[in-house]
């Protein structure tokens, strides 16, 4: 049993996300429950610890201290309760404790000057494959645990991952870590009816924390098939490289392709890889070694050697890290945004968001009535107030006549709704949702009707109703009706993008949500299946590297359909960059509203020519 403070200490902030663990955080205490289980304490003894009234685990740290660890270097910053661990080396913590990104204020730029700037350097002193989150190899939960709560999702024909990447692929040059991650997720069948109404993988196994504690964020076949790409973008020769990818495609065959990582990844891994390739060799002629590749997390950035804040100095949409040295024995810093296709949606947001309505000036209210006259844009909700202003293009504003017409309806036939929930008529996944027992439907039902407080969320009230409404005889009429004043908003939106000041204020958020400027300026490149969006296919493709000219040029274009369009000032051929689509997120229930924007096609074809002609082709494997 180890009960030295220090090496408690040290482990336990290595596995909190942010490298400091807070005694009062319950996600924090469940990581120091398996840290001490880790390190020989008893369930009793661990319960005694973190039960006690007087739960503290702290060391005593003098403020401006910076101090050695197993995990790297560690430091308490004065007028802080909790030292930061986890920092690269003595520098970067000697810094933290020093306030270095307050005294930056006294600098002779302005602040918000300042604040964009991104610290790009690399620590040129750090041995990252030797850095503990780079060879560590084991992650929680442990295999005894994983195997216990996995057991009814094992693979009919697994793979021992660890050995085969041990024996045929080395060296590893990304943290081992995730080599008993993907192994887990290669050996977890998946099927249908593992995924819900939308497509998405239900828990245990659509979790990642199923898998491990550590990684980073996103849908869990997303994820696995970012680990693969990054695994796979550490080996440099593409003929090994192919290999591995090769031999997880037999795998996957082996199982009918139904595991969590399936072959659409691979191929984009293979598809990543291989524009990944033509940029760095475009980008360094001279040639260059592939030293280290790394997910998005924070540790194993500064294991690279980024100098925190990572998510201050990282990019906007950086999913990889790659660490290349080139002959003069520098080391630089690759960041990449994966996309596994073409069919990127760029925003996740809502019109109302994006608009900002609730900051609309009365003059600007004003001005929006008045262009908005003549426009088509028709009174809603019923029965309307009897003039088209900002109400009749706010969701907001549609949103409580949704929610009335479906509690009416409950109200009315209520009786019925109770007898569809006891016949299992209505889907299991609402119910639970709403508290509502099927066998005693009464009393939760009673309390929705009556609303307030505690009775769930809107939309799923609304989808309890709209499953009723579609099985009982006069609930069509109702659908109608909120289906038909739905069109009418999404379609008065939809028309407001066009108007002022709505398109002014519309286009000047949809400019800095585009990823853009990342990408131009060369902070980060995207992976687009087999093509790459780098600063030099930018370049081409809008005729200059310089942001701020190719914002001023971004147009909106309302269609029919609405697009976000560039158009040089110099002339040329307009370019559709990006194609919107307002929607209602839940057709007939959903109570909210979605903005999407999907780059076109026209827009990716000249992005994968700009790539053909301005990317040196690296090579391929045979």
């Amino acid at each position: 049993m180890i009960t030295d403070l220090n090496k408690i200490m040290n482990e336990w902030a290595f596995r909190t996300h942010n490298g400091k663990p807070n005694p009062k955080s319950m996600a924090h205490q469940i990581i120091l429950e398996g840290v001490l289980k880790d390190f020989g304490w008893s369930l009793e003894q661990r319960n005694e610890l973190l039960n006690s009234d007087s739960f503290q685990i702290t060391e005593k740290r003098k403020p401006g201290e910076v101090w050695k660890t197993q995990t790297g270097w560690a430091g308490l910053k004065p007028g802080e309760e909790t030292a930061q661990y986890g920092m690269a080396n003595k520098k970067t913590a000697q810094k933290y404790v020093a306030g270095e990104e307050e005294d930056d204020e006294k600098s002779d730029k302005k602040p918000d000057e300042k604040s964009q700037e991104k610290d790009k350097e690399l620590n040129q002193d750090i041995d990252t494959l030797e850095q503990e989150t780079f060879a560590r190899t084991e992650t929680e939960p442990d295999d005894d645990n994983f195997e216990e709560s996995n057991s009814e999702y094992v693979a009919e024909n697994t793979i021992d991952f660890e050995r085969e990447m041990e024996e045929r692929f080395k060296p590893h040059k990304f943290p081992k870590k995730y080599l008993k991650t993907l192994g887990r997720m290669l050996n977890t069948k998946l099927d249908a009816s593992m995924k819900d109404s939308s497509g998405k993988v239900k828990p245990p196994i659509g979790q990642l924390s199923h898998y491990t504690l550590e990684g980073g964020a996103g849908e869990i076949r997303s994820q696995a098939g970012e680990l693969i790409g990054m695994i796979a973008s550490s080996i440099q020769d593409p003929n090994q490289r192919e290999e591995f990818l090769k031999m997880l495609e037999e795998h996957m065959d082996a199982n009918d392709d139904g595991l969590i990582a399936d072959k659409s990844w691979v191929k984009a891994a293979r598809q990543n890889n291989q524009a990944i390739d033509d940029s760095l060799n475009t980008e360094f002629p001279d040639g260059y070694e592939i030293v280290a590749s790394a997910w998005d997390v924070d540790s194993e950035a500064e294991a690279l050697g980024m100098n925190p804040p990572i998510q201050k100095n990282k990019g906007e949409s950086t999913d990889q890290y790659m660490k290349v040295k080139t002959p003069d024995g520098k080391a630089h810093l690759v960041e990449i945004s994966l996309k596994k296709d073409k069919n990127i949606r760029l925003t996740n947001t809502s019109p109302e968001a994006l608009m900002n309505f609730d900051n609309f000036t009365e003059d600007e209210r004003k001005e929006l009535q008045k262009n908005m006259r003549g426009k088509g844009i028709q009174d809603v909700p019923p029965p309307g107030d009897g003039k088209t202003d900002i109400d009749d293009v706010r969701f907001s504003s549609y949103q409580k006549y949704q929610q009335e017409k479906y509690n009416e309806f409950g109200k009315q036939n209520k009786s019925e709704i109770i007898k569809l929930i006891k016949e299992g008529k209505i889907s299991s996944s609402t119910l639970k949702k709403l508290k509502i027992d099927p066998n005693n439907p009464e009393e939760r039902l009673d309390e929705i009707l009556k609303g307030g407080r505690g009775t769930g969320k809107t939309r799923d009230k609304n989808k309890l109703f709209l499953q009723a409404a579609q099985q009982l005889p006069d609930g069509q009429a109702v659908i109608d009706d909120v289906n038909e004043n739905t069109k009418k908003v999404l379609s008065n939106i939809a028309t407001a993008i066009g108007v002022e000041p709505v398109k002014t204020k519309m286009l000047e958020s949809v400019k800095e949500k585009l990823p853009l400027r990342s990408l131009v300026s060369g902070e980060e490149s995207m992976a687009v299946g087999d093509f790459m969006m780098d600063k030099r296919t930018m370049k081409k493709v809008f005729g200059t590297d310089d942001f701020e000219k190719i914002k001023d040029d971004l147009q909106v274009d309302i269609g029919p359909p609405p697009v976000i369009k560039y158009v040089a000032k110099g002339g040329g051929e307009p370019i559709v960059v990006a194609n919107i689509k307002i929607r209602e997120d839940g057709v007939g229930y959903g109570a909210a509203m979605k903005f999407d924007m999907v780059l076109s096609n026209d827009f990716t074809q000249k992005c994968k020519d700009a790539h053909e002609s301005e990317l040196n082709q690296a090579k391929r494997a045979s």
